[in-house]
C-alpha cells in the first residue's frame, strides 16, 4: 500500500470514528433532554400539592384567630408545615436531577460539535450538512444553557419557600409561643406565593424544553445523515451507487470547499 492509499484509509476510518461519535452524542443528548423534561413536569406536579398544603397552613392561622384556645392547632400547624417542608424539599431534589440532566445534554453537545468539527478538518470531509450540523449544535447548546439558568431560578425560589416553613414546623413542635394565628397565617401565605413563582419558573422551562426539542431532532436528523454518508463514501461500491444520478443521498455529499485540498492533515483531538 502506498503512503498515500495509506493516509487515505487512516483519514476514512478516522472520518467514520467522528461520524459515529457525532451521532450517538447527538443521541444521548436527546435522552438527556427528555428526562430533564420529565423530572420537571413531576416537580411542577408536586408543587400544586405543595401550594394546597400551605393554603391549609394560611387557614390554620385564620381559625386560631377565632379560637378561644388557639394552641389546640398547633399540631395541625406542625404537620402542615413539615408535610410542606418535606415536598418542597423534595421538589429541591428533583431540580437538582433536572439541572444534571440538562448539563449532562450540554455536555454531550459539545461532544457532538467536537466530533463534527474534528470530520470538517479532514481532507474533503467538510459540507453543508457538517457546517449545518455544527451551526445547530451551538445553538442547541446556548438553548441548554439558557434552560439551566431558569432551573436554577427555580431552585432559588423552593429554597425561599422552605425557608418559610420549616421554621414554622420546628416551633409548633417545641410549643414555641411565637407561633401566633398572624404568623401562622402569614407563613402559609408567603410560601403559597414563592411556591407558585416557582411552579411559573417551571412553566417557562417546560417552554424553553419545547424549543429545544425540534432543533434537536433535527440535529438527529443530520447526524444519523452525516454518519451514513460518511459509512458510504467509506465503501467503494456503495458509495458509487449514492454518487448515481437521481440518488437520495446526493444532495448531503461531501463536497472540497477552495483551498480543502490543501489543507495540513488534523489527527489530533
Amino acid at each position: 500500500m502506498t503512503a498515500d492509499a495509506e493516509v487515505a484509509e487512516l483519514n476514512a476510518r478516522r472520518a467514520k470514528q467522528y461520524a459515529n461519535e457525532a451521532a450517538i452524542a447527538v443521541d444521548k443528548a436527546r435522552t438527556g433532554l427528555n428526562n430533564a423534561g420529565e423530572v420537571a413536569r413531576q416537580a411542577y406536579e408536586l408543587l400544586s400539592r405543595s401550594r394546597s398544603v400551605a393554603a391549609d397552613l394560611s387557614g390554620q392561622g385564620e381559625l386560631m384567630s377565632q379560637a378561644e384556645n388557639p394552641g389546640k392547632y398547633a399540631y395541625a400547624v406542625e404537620e402542615s408545615s413539615t408535610t410542606a417542608g418535606g415536598r418542597v424539599g423534595m421538589s429541591e431534589d428533583m431540580l437538582r436531577d433536572v439541572r444534571r440532566e440538562l448539563d449532562s445534554t450540554r455536555q454531550q453537545l459539545r461532544t457532538g460539535r467536537r466530533a463534527v468539527e474534528q470530520l470538517s478538518r479532514l481532507p474533503g470531509r467538510r459540507s453543508d450538512l457538517s457546517d449545518g450540523l455544527t451551526d445547530r449544535l451551538d445553538k442547541l447548546e446556548d438553548l441548554v444553557h439558557y434552560a439551566d439558568g431558569r432551573a436554577t431560578e427555580v431552585a432559588g425560589q423552593l429554597a425561599v419557600a422552605r425557608g418559610n416553613v420549616e421554621p414554622m414546623a420546628s416551633q409548633s413542635r417545641s410549643g414555641d409561643l411565637r407561633v401566633t394565628a398572624d404568623t401562622v397565617r402569614s407563613t402559609g401565605t408567603q410560601a403559597g406565593r414563592n411556591l407558585e413563582d416557582a411552579q411559573d419558573g417551571l412553566r417557562r422551562l417546560d417552554g424553553d424544553l419545547a424549543v429545544a426539542s425540534p432543533e434537536l431532532s433535527e440535529a438527529e436528523r443530520e447526524s444519523a445523515e452525516l454518519d451514513r454518508i460518511v459509512r458510504a463514501a467509506s465503501n467503494p461500491t456503495q458509495a458509487s451507487q449514492q454518487r448515481a444520478p437521481g440518488s437520495a443521498s446526493e444532495e448531503g455529499s461531501f463536497n472540497l470547499r477552495p483551498g480543502e485540498a490543501n489543507r495540513q492533515n488534523d489527527y489530533g483531538r
